[in-house]
């Protein structure tokens, strides 16, 4: 065999290049080989298509995730909302806690008003009656007989009907007014007739003799004669 006369560089060139040519094939075989392996792989995904059950599944899956997830947001707002409600009972009963002591000291204090004013309402009752001692109440007698001079007419009146003997000399009416102020309609019952007399000695004197007298008239009217007192002991 004859020894090549090309020189060393370039017989280095040319195994390489023989090395190249003989590795390209296997190479190419090798990566049909994988393409080939991989293939069906590929072919098998892009070819399944869902069905209708899979859409369905799908579906029901999403909605339950979705009321999962309504679900979990209501709690999360029912949460806080108790929490503030909490937060309110606490700061109630804080309040509640506070104000006890001073309640109880206001319903103390509103009994002992309550009561004073009961004595007061008591004390005020017995010096109305004290003041209404010497008063005298006339009831029936008619409207408009007394004419102008109303405490004249009475004096007269209770000097010759009720008491004609008996009444001291120094006997005196001071006042006397009809109750109340307004007058009747036509037809009514006359108002009754209020008489404040000076001395104690004479009203006594003359409630004494009216229960005695079983008629007294004025005017073709009964007349009854009564001790004046206050609205809560008549």
């Amino acid at each position: 065999m004859e020894r090549s006369s090309l020189p060393p560089h370039y017989m280095g060139k040319a195994l390489k290049k023989r090395d190249e040519q003989l590795d390209g094939p296997r190479h190419m075989q090798a990566t049909s080989v994988e393409t080939e392996q991989a293939l069906p792989v590929t072919s098998a995904v892009s070819t399944t298509a869902p069905t209708l059950q899979d859409v369905l599944q799908a579906i029901a899956a999403s909605r339950t995730a979705l009321e999962v997830n309504t679900l979990i947001v209501e709690l999360g707002l029912i949460r806080d909302d108790h929490r503030r409600l909490a937060e309110r009972g606490t700061a109630a009963e804080q309040e509640i806690s506070a104000t006890t002591p001073a309640l109880a000291l206001a319903e103390g204090c509103l009994a002992a008003i309550e009561a004073r004013l009961k004595t007061l309402e008591n004390t005020a009752g017995v010096a109305e009656n004290r003041a209404r001692r010497n008063n005298s109440r006339e009831v029936g007698l008619p409207e408009k007989v007394e004419g102008s001079d109303m405490a004249s007419y009475l004096d007269a009146w209770l000097r010759s009907v009720v008491a004609p003997e008996g009444l001291a000399s120094f006997f005196a009416l001071e006042r006397a007014h009809r109750e109340p102020a307004k007058s009747p309609p036509p037809g009514a019952p006359p108002r009754t007739l209020i008489a404040q007399l000076l001395h104690l000695k004479d009203q006594d004197y003359l409630l004494q003799q009216a229960r005695l007298l079983e008629n007294l008239m004025a005017e073709n009217s009964r007349v009854s004669v009564f001790s004046d007192f206050s609205k809560e002991v008549q």
